[in-house]
């Protein structure tokens, strides 16, 4: 209970209660745009609830190419201030409008700190430490950046190094995640016991106003009037929509639950509340384990003396163990023996292809082409799957083979970008010409 585990994204909520407390002062709108607090942000259109609700149009994936040349120059991982300079010298152009379509935007979060530090003149740790942590009486809660860090213990993170790896090792601090500065998105750290006394003074209106709170967990929509669907359903949860630093349940079983959740490294966490019956179920999980989130679920379940579903396993990721350790013959035996089992394990073709990807990269050629040429055989009508596999033929010199995958993708889908380019490229050093 009282044992400290890096949050991940479940530290979003903590940044949509500071600017859902703002509005309560009326220190700020959720209907403002953000460009009213900040100026030099050099998106117009983008409002505050546009960010809440990842409705923006702010992508973490359309910035990607151009913050990481800024980062290389500065030789480190960006700060919020940073972020504040690269976006106002280098405006890119998004390739959705403000309330077009939900997409998930760590970097929109990392806005939201900004702001709760221009309107309350506060830094983020100190603003959370005072009005947020002290407040529901959070005492093992802090943003990694904050003095208190130091000072406080924490659980270490184990995860397998690779997909397809047989054996969890101690995360360090040189991955990825671990090298961040920005906060907003991420980087709180808490137990469960905090998080349940987060839950109850929230739920209850002791930190926003219980109107706030309603309008937090409704839903939000789209400028058409539609629903903000989540197109992603996050862990195999179920449909949602989103709100104000919550994902809403709009399916008939988990109707009335919200929750949000977390990953990174080594870290799974979620937070799952049943609005009707004020029921909390916190998870926090250092191993990166499959299946929190429907574990999660189950926890409701139990507490309502309900059958539990079971947690399914990634069957690409077993397989991909398998091969390394088994083999072939005997991990492909495993799938196939495995893949109608629905209520168990969980298959798809993206995770086959990036299993495939994670091996190429790594030059186990024989272990990618097998597990390409599988991910065909299962999906066969994938255009995807082929290209894949004639990609990795083509890396390894088989190309006569790899122009046979391109345009078996092609006769699937004749505007597959990707095929048409390889084979021109392919007939182009042959000196073929089409």
């Amino acid at each position: 209970m009282r044992t400290a585990f890096q949050l991940a994204s479940l530290s979003k909520p903590f940044t949509a209660i500071a600017i859902l407390q703002l509005a309560d002062q009326r220190k700020l709108n959720l209907d403002d745009k953000l460009k009213k607090y900040i100026p030099t942000f050099p998106y117009p259109g983008i409002t505050i609830s546009q960010l809440l609700s990842h409705s923006s149009g702010v992508s973490d994936q359309d910035l990607g190419q151009a913050l990481a040349t800024f980062e290389k120059a500065n030789g480190h991982p960006h700060t919020n201030t940073e972020l504040l300079q690269f976006l106002a010298g280098h405006p890119v152009s998004f390739k959705l409008a403000p309330g077009q379509k939900w997409w998930y935007s760590n970097l929109g979060y990392e806005l939201l700190a900004c702001l709760v530090e221009k309107v309350s003149g506060k830094s983020f740790d100190r603003y959370l430490a005072r009005y947020i942590f002290k407040p529901a009486g959070m005492k093992n809660t802090y943003l990694l950046s904050s003095p208190k860090a130091q000072q406080m213990y924490q659980a270490k993170n184990y995860d397998y190094p690779k997909i397809y790896a047989t054996d969890r090792i101690r995360i360090d601090q040189t991955a990825a995640d671990y090298k961040e500065r920005a906060y907003g998105h991420s980087n709180i750290v808490s137990t469960c016991e905090d998080l349940m006394k987060l839950a109850n003074h929230y739920f209850n209106g002791s930190l926003v106003k219980l109107e706030t709170v309603s309008k937090a967990i409704k839903g939000t929509r789209l400028e058409n009037g539609q629903p903000n669907s989540v197109w992603m359903n996050i862990g195999g949860l179920g449909n949602t929509v989103d709100g104000l630093g919550w994902f809403i349940f709009t399916d008939s079983e988990n109707r009335g639950q919200l929750f949000h959740a977390g990953g990174m490294a080594g870290a799974v966490t979620i937070l799952l509340y049943d609005m009707e019956k004020k029921q909390t179920v916190i998870i926090l999980d250092n191993t990166g384990s499959e299946g929190i989130y429907k574990n999660a679920q189950n926890g409701i379940r139990i507490l309502n003396h309900q059958q539990m579903t079971p947690a399914k396993r990634n069957l690409a990721k077993l397989y991909g163990r398998w091969l390394v350790s088994k083999g072939e013959k005997i991990a492909a035996e495993m799938l196939t023996s495995n893949k109608q089992d629905t209520t168990n394990f969980t298959l798809s073709e993206n995770d086959m292809n990036n299993l495939g990807y994670a091996f190429l990269g790594d030059k186990l050629y024989n272990n990618a082409i097998a597990a390409f040429k599988l991910n065909c055989t299962m999906f066969p009508i994938s255009d995807n799957a082929w290209n894949s596999y004639g990609e990795a033929l083509e890396q390894i010199g088989q190309t006569k083979e790899a122009e046979e995958m391109y345009v078996k993708s092609l006769h699937l889908n004749p505007v597959n970008i990707d095929s048409q380019k390889a084979l021109e490229r392919i007939h182009a050093a042959s000196g073929i010409k089409k």
